[in-house]
C-alpha cells in the first residue's frame, strides 16, 4: 500500500491528541468524589447547630438557676445591715439607761428615738429639736423629714425618712402607758428573754411617739417588713438583736413581749 493510500485510510484507530476539539469541561465520564467534600461539610453543620442550641439553652437556663441564690444573698445582706441598725438603737437605749437609770419614755411629745440621738452620733440633730414642743410643732415638724440612716431599713430605699423600729407599749411591757419605763432589774422575765423593740410592718415618722400597742387579749401588732417574708427583727432588753422566723408561734412571741409575766423563755 502506498503512502498516499495510507493517508486516506480512515478505518485504522487513531489516538486522540490532547489538543483535540474535545473540551475536558464537557467530559461526562464519572469521576471519584474528592476527599473532604460535601459529606464532611454536612457533619460540621450539624455539630454547629447542636452546639449553638446548647449554648442558647445555657443562656436561658443558667440565670434562672442562679436567680434564687442571688436573691438569697441580697436578702441576707439587707437583713445584716438592718440588724446592725437595731444594734445601734439598742446601744443608744442602754447608754441612755446608764445616764438616767431608765430607758427613754415611749409616750409624751417626742419619741424615744429623739432622746437617743446623742448616743447614735446624731447630737447635732438632737440640738435642733425644741424639747418643749410636740414632734409636729412649728420647729420640729421639718426635722421629721430628715433621714436618719440608723432608723431606716435598707429595703425602703434612699427617699424614705420614716422608721419601722418601734417599741411595744402596754400594761405587761417594758413601757407601761402613762408610767416611766421599767428599769432593767425590774424585768423579771429576764432581759435576754424580753423584747424591747421590733420591726413593724407599718412605718411612722421617726420623731412621732407612735409605738406598737400590745394587750394580752388583743391581736398582735403587724410585724415584719413587707419585703422580708422570712421573719422580722427584734431588739432584746439586754441589747442583743435577733431574727424571729415566721415559723415561731404566736404564744412564743407574746412571751417575749411581756416583761414580768413569768412566761417560759421564748425560743427564737
Amino acid at each position: 500500500m502506498s503512502r498516499a493510500d495510507d493517508e486516506y485510510d480512515d478505518n485504522r484507530p487513531r489516538r486522540r491528541r490532547r489538543d483535540d476539539d474535545y473540551d475536558d469541561d464537557y467530559d461526562d465520564r464519572p469521576r471519584r468524589a474528592k476527599a473532604g467534600g460535601g459529606g464532611g461539610m454536612n457533619v460540621w453543620v450539624i455539630v454547629g447547630l447542636v452546639v449553638g442550641a446548647l449554648f442558647c439553652c445555657g443562656i436561658l437556663v443558667v440565670p434562672a438557676l442562679l436567680l434564687p441564690a442571688v436573691q438569697k444573698v441580697r436578702d441576707s445582706a439587707a437583713r445584716a445591715k438592718d440588724m446592725n441598725s437595731y444594734k445601734q438603737v439598742a446601744l443608744g437605749m442602754h447608754f441612755h439607761s446608764d445616764t438616767t437609770t431608765t430607758f427613754p419614755p415611749a409616750d409624751g411629745d417626742l419619741s424615744f428615738r429623739v432622746a437617743i440621738l446623742p448616743y447614735i452620733e446624731q447630737g447635732e440633730l438632737h440640738r435642733r429639736f425644741d424639747l418643749n414642743q410636740a414632734w409636729d410643732g412649728p420647729q420640729n415638724r421639718t426635722l421629721a423629714e430628715v433621714r436618719v440612716p440608723t432608723y431606716v431599713s435598707v429595703l425602703d430605699g434612699q427617699d424614705v425618712t420614716q422608721t419601722r423600729i418601734r417599741v411595744f407599749t402596754g400594761p405587761d411591757t417594758i413601757f407601761p402607758p402613762g408610767e416611766r419605763p421599767l428599769r432593767l432589774p425590774e424585768v423579771k422575765d429576764g432581759t435576754s428573754n424580753t423584747i424591747v423593740a421590733a420591726e413593724a410592718a407599718d412605718p411612722v415618722p421617726w420623731p412621732q411617739p407612735r409605738e406598737l400597742a400590745y394587750t394580752k387579749g388583743g391581736p398582735l401588732p403587724r410585724l415584719g417588713h413587707p419585703q422580708r417574708s422570712s421573719g422580722f427583727i427584734v431588739m432584746m432588753a439586754d441589747g442583743s438583736v435577733r431574727f424571729v422566723t415566721k415559723s415561731v408561734d404566736e404564744a412564743t412571741i407574746r412571751a417575749g413581749i411581756t416583761a414580768a409575766a413569768g412566761d417560759a423563755p421564748p425560743q427564737f
